[in-house]
């Protein structure tokens, strides 16, 4: 079984902060040891961005499509 690939960020704009986790993890994608399309996402999202958790998600979809379940 290949390592799951996991991402972390902090910033007051959840663009950059979804920016630097995509980032993140495409480059743990293309590493050989872990996959490179990984079948399931999982986001645990703060309050501070609750009211912006479905644009964010939409985003991570968009940005990655080749994990397959959100």
């Amino acid at each position: 079984m290949k390592p799951f690939s996991f991402a972390h960020a902090t910033h007051p704009q959840w663009r950059m902060a979804a920016g630097l986790v995509v980032a993140q993890l495409r480059a743990q994608m293309a590493l050989p040891q872990h996959a490179n399309k990984p079948p399931l996402g999982i986001v645990y999202f703060t309050d501070h961005y609750a009211d912006e958790a479905q644009g964010l998600l939409d985003h991570l979809k968009q940005e990655l499509p080749e994990v397959s379940d959100w």
